[in-house]
């Protein structure tokens, strides 16, 4: 394995230079941007890894390799479940990996990841979690010092893995629209996450093409706030026949709201609702909810896995699309005949 010193040797630059660079500090101590690319491009040419036990110092030596988890704090905190069906998928590929392996979690305030990437000297590889589009501008502008797999993000420069919520959006229209649908809401949370624009704007689009009117409501994200946008909804003259929820914790609110104002689900009114809270929750629920899933357990598997191909040489494609599927439940029914995988 290539040293700090040859690789400093190969860039034409001194061996103090080429560690500032390759901790991901070049910007900070102001090193010239043609002078980290040289060092970058050696570090590559040459296969360099950090010696991650030394930098740790305490750490017992190991040949393992060290993978880093950068955790928004807001995601941890108000999305309790997606956070654990991410960490279920990353332990399934350390179960069944041959590679010795450990994990690092550096928790970071969501648009200040600039501020957090020297710890990327600490370890072979890592995997951001919840990046802001600012967070996602420091990333793809920095020289990074390993690889680096965003997920839950699209990125044209940087490894991703992601739904396509375009999808997530025209899926639920076409339920309804064949459920004889009209009268529609979309009803969001004010928390927003990355996609939510993305499979908004698809659900209306799609929702005026096929004469729907659509109405928006956005409520707080809280079960309470699901509650409160059925009483909203029920009073709404000549109430919707369909709802369209892009946050289950608003769904399954919502369910004890509209039996509270009279209303039945689904003979009165049909709820489908983007699924990545609790999927027993949704199942065992009265009525239980039908839900556009997405996989997180599956995406955090597929990011785990594709930083681990990259360590290790494995032909790895950069961008990885996991399909999402419509699990059709007692709240609405029907089913979905496009492109993604469809559960009855």
């Amino acid at each position: 394995m290539a040293t700090i010193k040859e690789v400093a040797l190969a860039a034409g630059v001194s061996v103090s230079t080429a560690s500032i660079v390759l901790r991901g500090e070049a910007e900070k101590r102001k090193i010239l941007p043609q002078t980290a690319e040289k060092v970058m491009r050696a570090a590559q040419q040459l296969g360099y890894q950090p010696n991650v036990s030394a930098r740790r110092l305490r750490a017992p030596q190991t040949d393992g390799l060290m993978i880093s988890i950068f955790w928004a704090s807001f995601w941890a905190g108000e999305f309790r479940a997606p956070t654990l069906q991410f960490l279920r998928g990353v332990q399934t590929v350390l179960d069944s990996c041959e590679t010795k392996c450990e994990i690092m979690i550096h928790p970071y305030q969501r648009g200040r990841l600039r501020d957090n990437l020297s710890r990327l000297s600490l370890c072979h590889a890592a995997i951001v979690c919840n990046a802001t589009p600012q967070d996602m501008e420091a990333l793809e502008k920095t020289m990074l010092p390993v690889p680096v797999v965003l997920h839950s993000r699209e990125s044209a420069v940087l490894p991703c893995v992601h739904v396509d919520y375009n999808v997530a959006g025209q899926m639920p229209v076409d339920i309804f629209d064949q459920c004889g649908g009209q009268q529609t809401v979309l009803c969001v949370p004010s928390a927003r996450f990355s996609g939510a624009d993305t499979c908004e704007q698809a659900f209306i689009r799609c929702a005026l093409e096929r004469g729907m009117s659509v109405r928006r409501l956005e409520v707080e994200h809280t079960m309470q706030g699901g509650f409160e946008a059925a009483e909203r909804i029920a009073a709404m003259p000549n109430h919707p026949d369909s709802v369209f929820f892009l946050s289950d914790v608003l769904a399954l609110g919502s369910l004890k709201g509209f039996q509270h104002c009279g209303l039945r689900v689904p003979e009165d009114v049909r709820l489908i609702s983007l699924g990545s809270y609790d999927a027993d929750m949704a199942e065992y629920v009265t009525p239980s909810l039908s839900v556009i899933r997405v996989p997180l357990e599956e995406m955090g598997a597929a990011a785990f896995q594709k930083a681990l191909h990259y360590l290790t040489g494995v032909p790895e494609e950069r961008e990885t699309v996991i399909p999402v599927r419509y699990i059709a439940r007692e709240s609405c029914g029907g089913r979905y005949d496009g492109p993604s995988t469809v559960s009855q």
